[in-house]
């Protein structure tokens, strides 16, 4: 088993914590199995696609700090229209993770927020 730390795009990484997107389509460049643990981290990049449009964020691309793990009940790796190379994942949702704030002089783009976690900063999420 092994663990993987993604960056899951804000509306994404919402959807998985509402438990509304139970699966994961990703390249399949980890070779992810069956039992692996997904470490979802929200990230906030700075060009965005939306109806069809380029939109460009106000801040840097950035982590939120929020993440959840997830772990792979299922892979499904080949057939029905799905492009060589990439996988689908069914997940299990495991529990999200505390989350604190991040001053944003923080932010590391292309970096990340793992370390960011303290414990004298108050928690603004709740764990379910």
């Amino acid at each position: 088993m092994a663990e993987h730390h993604l960056k899951t795009w804000p509306p994404q990484f919402q959807a998985v914590l509402d438990r509304a997107k139970t699966f994961e389509w990703r390249r399949n460049d980890r070779q992810y199995a069956v039992g692996d643990l997904l470490i979802l981290e929200e990230f906030v990049p700075a060009e965005i696609e939306r109806d069809g449009e380029v939109w460009v964020e106000k801040e840097p691309a950035h982590y939120t700090g929020r993440k959840t793990i997830v772990r792979v009940l299922h892979i499904m790796d080949e057939g029905f229209g799905l492009p060589d190379g990439f996988v689908i994942m069914s997940l299990d949702f495991l529990r999200q993770v505390p989350f604190y704030p991040v001053p944003a002089s923080d932010y590391r783009i292309g970096g990340d927020a793992r370390g960011l976690n303290a414990p004298d900063i108050p928690r603004l999420t709740q764990i379910t």
